[in-house]
């Protein structure tokens, strides 16, 4: 005789109640070049829906270049609403006068604006990142609202002489019999890069009353900061490479002991008694290049 097999389950149902998230279309904040020479913060305005917001938080994360892996730390991002700032995980607080129902002065939506702050030591890259604004209703409804940050910092380079009105002469002997002219004193060139870098020189005859071309030799100093060339310069030659190096910056700004790197070259004309004595004046004209990552 066949039996049946009865199996009773039972089955709890425990509901927790948990405020309904919503997701909103996502918001591009592209801050597009940014070339941070000095410390500086720039701001990009953008709009969000306010309607029944009663305050708004901004989940925070760190703005990741992909290709090296460098970031603008969150710490360095702001929000501001009218006359109020906060930092990613603050909230913003709204008016309970402006969230009244009916009340015809009531915002659909509000002009915000994110900050960042840029310093000269940020790598150039293409840098991106999302940041979520959670506006939540007086009714406990959160509304997540992606914001889409790229930001491409761009490579940048600075070049200043150690000294004002530095000038390079070429007059000294130093032994009886020799044939070559050497610098008196070195020339000294400040150079500031957020990235790596090539310096380029040339040199110009300021007078045109002496027709006898003069080679100059440049004698670059060694230093762990970069690497130095040195290299024959003739009159009416175009630039030529110099010197090339790692980032400077690792400072704030120029007034920072870390911002620039300082450059040391002299010079000489060999077999000077091959050419008419006199003076001749000498212009010299640098360019730096930035190299892109």
């Amino acid at each position: 005789m066949r039996k049946n097999l009865f199996i009773l389950v039972w089955i709890s149902l425990i509901f927790v109640f948990v405020a309904p998230v919503f997701a909103s279309t996502p918001v591009l904040l592209n801050f597009r070049e940014v070339k941070p020479v000095e410390t500086a913060t720039a701001s990009l305005a953008f709009s969000l829906p306010l309607d029944e917001v009663e305050r708004i938080s901004f989940e925070h994360t760190d703005i990741i270049d992909q290709n090296s892996g460098r970031i603008i730390p969150a710490d360095r991002i702001s929000f501001t609403y009218q006359r109020q700032t906060v930092s990613p995980g603050q909230a913003l607080e709204f008016a309970p006068a402006r969230l009244a129902a009916g009340n015809p002065s009531s915002e659909q939506t509000g002009n915000f604006a994110i900050n960042i702050k840029f310093l000269p030591s940020d790598p150039p890259g293409k840098y991106e990142g999302t940041i979520y604004a959670l506006a939540q209703t007086a009714g406990g409804e959160v509304q997540r609202i992606p914001l889409i940050l790229k930001i491409n910092v761009l490579p940048w380079i600075k070049l200043r002489t150690a000294v004002p009105q530095q000038q390079l002469v070429i007059d000294e002997i130093p032994f009886r019999g020799e044939t070559e002219l050497k610098s008196r004193q070195p020339v000294r060139i400040l150079i500031a890069s957020n990235a790596s870098w090539e310096l380029y020189m040339k040199i110009e005859n300021m007078l045109t009353g002496k027709t006898e071309p003069v080679p100059i030799e440049l004698h670059v100093h060694p230093s762990a900061n970069y690497t130095g060339f040195n290299n024959r310069f003739d009159q009416h030659e175009g630039y030529k490479l110099i010197a090339a190096g790692p980032p400077t910056v690792a400072g704030t700004g120029p007034e920072h002991a870390g911002y620039w790197t300082e450059l040391v070259f002299s010079a000489s004309i060999p077999q000077a008694h091959q050419y008419p004595t006199g003076q001749y004046s000498f212009g010299l004209s640098f360019y730096g290049i930035p190299l892109e990552p």
